[in-house]
């Protein structure tokens, strides 16, 4: 087990017995005098952010120098063991080790065992490049830990991280034990110490291998629980499994940062408040699937920074300060499948990622797409909606969105999908601004511009998207998506081309409709405008004609009243009896004849 590649370096062994050694600001390990997780057997084989090495690791009451516990090695085993941690590093940086040693006066007796505290330089995918170590032998510890039952700092000063370092493996170990004339015969090993350069190991880092309490401090790498405003708590590799940290009490963070493959679930019956004194608070997210499943106040604006394929789910009720923002940055995802408690308006934004809101997000709540994708995937109530290089995508099932604005820009882009849209609005109507945005997203017909846009049009060339005031539509729309509407609302829908009156059927209605526009500029979606192009012609009395006697029903389908499209003729000659003007009759008697040819 010993490791190849060992330099030869100056070791300077200090005498420092009962002495408690000072960790730098730059230590870059955790759990460095194997205190935690808490425990109250004499031995224990579990310490928090140490890995086994072969036959396992123990820690033990009589083998500290401080604290509770140290290292024990049982150098009476034939099969070595020992722990290892690792830390990530900057390459061609110099690096201070040093650790706290002692053996039992047996030890000299057991001919052939290894002692060893290295340092193995790994690469980005895990491979050893070289290796630093303080080599042990029962023939060389006199010289090199001093006397028995003595504690020894051993130090390695200056070791340099080879140019293509990423991390340092930190071994305390030893191999081929035997069993000596003497006893007892043990080596122990406490408060080691990787003094450098590295990621900031700053506020308190998860511990335990396991569930446990937040509140605990003895889960926390600080001795303290991260409980107050500006606290950081950093969740990183402790945990081998899935596992839930609980609070069962309020707590409150300025930053939580997520990093390992294994899933961190926090919950309890207490809540989360993330609050700074100045600046964001902030989530970051650099490696796995994380949850948040307490109540979670957010007091000062926030940003959820998520590396690619992470995620962050906040699954409890979520209120946000008035006038903040939660920012979704960064190519992972964030997922709100809690409800919104807010009092006052505030804001969610996603700019890079994907945002995904499982539930309504309330009328409170502003939505902003700067960059990334912003899944509607429940009907919503909403203050307003604006984007300017992302999309939104209101998920199929004929969901609605309400809302008092809605404005894409730039790149933005909104894809109704198959569902509907209520605009409420203060001042002045919207309309001429929305049906520029359908149209900009229309593109022609391929419904993949930026704008308002639909991807069930885009797969289905019956459908498009209207827009009507309520007052103006024929026949007046008081209800609409099972909601109450005053005549001065703006209402928008996938539905059939032709559905002039936005109750998705196309029928004498809607055909008398157009008949009464034909020929007209100007003109808008309930007045028979059906491609946006401000007139009503030809195109339009096609699509309203290929549609006339469907439905479009709430399951997506479309049905066909087979006997009101056989009579479209004679309901089109209807309608032009209808029409006082003799001008557009002529019109409308032309086109008959042709939409007659088409239909054959």
């Amino acid at each position: 087990m010993r490791s190849t590649g060992q330099k030869s370096l100056f070791i300077a062994a200090a005498l420092v017995a009962g002495i408690t050694s000072q960790l730098s600001a730059s230590q870059r390990l955790l759990n460095p005098g194997f205190e935690a997780p808490p425990s109250t057997s004499t031995t224990d084989d579990v310490i928090a952010a140490w890995n086994p090495v072969n036959s396992g690791m123990t820690r033990a009451t009589f083998a500290k120098n401080t604290g509770l516990y140290g290292l024990w090695l049982k150098t009476f085993n034939l099969i070595g063991g020992g722990a290892s941690q690792d830390a990530v590093v900057v390459p061609n940086t110099p690096y201070n080790f040093s650790v706290f040693a002692k053996y039992e006066a047996g030890f000299t007796s057991e001919s052939g065992t290894l002692v060893d505290a290295n340092i193995d330089w790994l690469d980005a995918g895990g491979s050893t490049i070289s290796t630093d170590g303080i080599h042990i032998t029962p023939e060389t510890v006199g010289t090199v830990v001093g006397p028995a039952d003595t504690w020894t700092q051993l130090h390695l000063n200056g070791v340099t991280a080879p140019a293509t370092a990423a991390k340092a493996r930190v071994s305390l170990m030893w191999d081929l034990g035997n069993v000596g004339a003497v006893n007892p015969q043990s080596f122990f090993f406490d408060d080691v110490v990787l003094d450098g350069a590295g990621p900031n190991l700053g506020g308190a880092i998860w511990l335990t291998n396991g569930s446990g309490d937040w509140n605990d401090p003895a889960n926390w790498s600080s001795g303290t629980s991260p409980n107050a405003v500006d606290a950081e708590a950093q969740l990183l590799d402790a945990l081998s499994a899935g596992h839930t940290l609980y609070a069962d009490t309020p707590i409150t963070v300025g930053k939580i940062s997520f990093d390992n493959t294994n899933t961190y679930v926090i919950s309890g019956a207490g809540s989360m408040t993330v609050n700074v004194t100045a600046g964001t608070g902030a989530f970051d997210v650099a490696r796995g699937n994380h949850k948040i499943n307490l109540p979670l106040t957010l007091a000062k604006s926030t940003i959820a920074t998520i590396a690619a394929g992470a995620s962050l789910t906040i699954a409890d009720p979520l209120t946000l300060a008035g006038g903040s923002t939660l920012t979704q940055s960064g190519a992972g995802t964030l997922n709100i499948i809690s409800t919104v408690n807010n009092t006052a308006n505030a804001t969610i934004t996603s700019n890079g990622g994907t945002v995904n809101a499982g539930l309504d997000l309330t009328n409170k709540i502003s939505v902003v797409a700067q960059t990334g994708t912003f899944n509607l995937q429940a009907s919503q109530h909403l203050n307003a909606i604006s984007g300017s290089g992302g999309t939104f995508n209101l998920s199929p099932g004929k969901k609605l969105v309400r809302t008092n604005s809605i404005n894409m820009t730039s790149t933005g882009a909104f894809n109704l999908s198959d569902g509907r849209m209520i605009v409420d609005y203060t001042i002045t109507p919207p309309l001429t601004s929305i049906r520029t945005q359908i149209s900009n997203g229309r593109a022609g017909g391929a419904w993949n511009g930026p704008g308002i846009r639909s991807s069930a049009a885009a797969a289905d060339s019956r459908l498009s998207i209207g827009s009507a005031i309520t007052g103006l539509v024929t026949g007046g729309i008081t209800s609409f998506a099972g909601e109450s509407v005053d005549a001065t609302t703006v209402v928008v829908a996938t539905t059939l081309k032709g559905d002039t009156n936005l109750n998705f059927t196309v029928n004498f209605d809607d055909l008398l409709t157009l008949a009464q526009n034909y020929a007209g500029s100007s003109k808008v979606w309930s007045q028979g405008d059906s491609d946006y192009n401000g007139l009503v012609n030809f195109d339009d009395l096609l699509a309203l004609a290929q549609n006339y006697g469907n439905t479009y029903l709430a399951d997506g389908s479309i049905v066909t009243d087979q006997s009101m499209h056989a009579n479209f003729d004679a309901d089109f000659a209807m309608a032009r009896s209808l029409v006082p003007e003799p001008a557009t009759l002529g019109l409308l008697g032309g086109a008959l004849v042709m939409v007659a040819r088409r239909r054959k």
